[in-house]
């Protein structure tokens, strides 16, 4: 899933491909719970920090862009790079309301046929 981010007042513009996403819902309100992506060091780098620090990213999935927010400064971040391609992970840091709420998480794995992988997958009980 490609992810991009944009700060219109620093006329930055970063893009990273992700793996693996994880939202929290809050209503109407998608949240990073956790996200894992890859790319150029410098836009790595620069995603990492603009997700830590609460910008809002978008995620392009199936060909739909889905906006998800941050929470400021609440999440575990490793880094790693090898010459021209770094990789990043973040998680939300554990609490025990968090850990409770573990039902309203929606997985996005990297996958072209997700209505399949979900029906091959979970049962209608494990997801609701």
């Amino acid at each position: 899933m490609k992810i991009h981010y944009y700060d219109s007042k620093a006329e930055t513009r970063l893009e990273a491909y992700a793996d693996t996403v994880v939202l929290e819902t809050e209503g109407y309100t998608s949240y990073i719970a956790a996200i894992r992506f890859g790319g150029y060091p410098e836009s790595v780098k620069g995603m990492t920090e603009a997700i830590y620090g609460g910008g809002s990213v978008t995620i392009d999935i199936d060909g739909t862009p889905v906006t998800a927010y941050s929470r400021v400064k609440q999440y575990r971040r490793e880094l790693s790079h090898d010459s021209i391609y770094a990789e990043a992970t973040l998680m939300i840091r554990d609490d025990e309301q968090r850990q409770e709420c573990w039902s309203c998480l929606c997985i996005l794995p990297y996958c072209s046929n997700w209505s399949e992988y979900r029906q091959n997958t979970f049962n209608d009980s494990d997801v609701g």
